[in-house]
């Protein structure tokens, strides 16, 4: 079992919702957080309440700037013990009426930017000799939601790979566990064409 206090642990979707209750509670216990997301100031309203925050504003639908992130994780704090996969876009869509582009970006940011992050990341983990990813995922690919096509879609490959690395890294030092929340509310805008989404 690791030691929270002095672990390096490198959130994504910290801004807000579950990524910033998660910074700002490791930070509580003791970790060192990096905290990863495209809103540069509510990354820093964050670390304005924080011991050893790092700050990476970050696009995740960039597979250079995922990759990227996991380094400068990695020069600040001299390691990464965790990874948490929780940043997500949500681009509401009638079924009938989703774009193809609608569903590459989505696929981009919760799915082809975690695997580039998380692949970095276990490199370094590997030289450490232990690591843990936490891959946040959906229980609504599973059910159903109404108008959100692109996003439960994107959860459903993210259940299905970390599933995969669950199974490859089995016997290895890289530990996954994968977490399904119930209805989070955030004040992280959806992407909507029916106009703001109210949260409830």
């Amino acid at each position: 079992i690791m030691n929270i206090e002095g672990a390096v642990i490198l959130i994504t979707g910290a801004s807000s919702g579950i990524g910033k209750a998660a910074a700002l509670a490791f930070d509580r216990a003791g970790a060192r957080v990096a905290m990863a997301a495209r809103r540069r100031e509510k990354l820093e309203e964050n670390a304005a309440r924080m011991k050893h925050p790092l700050v990476l504003p970050t696009d995740l639908s960039d597979e250079q700037q995922a990759v990227a992130m996991v380094d400068r994780t990695v020069e600040h704090f001299g390691k990464i013990d965790v990874l948490i996969n929780n940043g997500a876009a949500i681009i509401v869509s009638r079924a009938d009426e989703v774009k193809s582009e609608d569903l590459l970006r989505s696929f981009k940011t919760n799915v082809v930017g975690p695997v580039a992050a998380t692949n970095r990341a276990v490199l370094h983990m590997r030289k450490q000799g232990y690591g843990h990813i936490i891959n946040v995922g959906s229980p609504g690919f599973m059910i159903g939601v109404p108008l959100y096509t692109p996003y439960v879609c994107s959860k459903a490959a993210v259940c299905g790979w970390t599933r995969t690395i669950q199974a490859e890294w089995a016997d290895t030092e890289i530990k996954v566990s994968e977490y399904f929340p119930g209805y989070i509310k955030t004040d992280s805008p959806a992407e909507s064409g029916f106009g703001p989404i109210a949260q409830d």
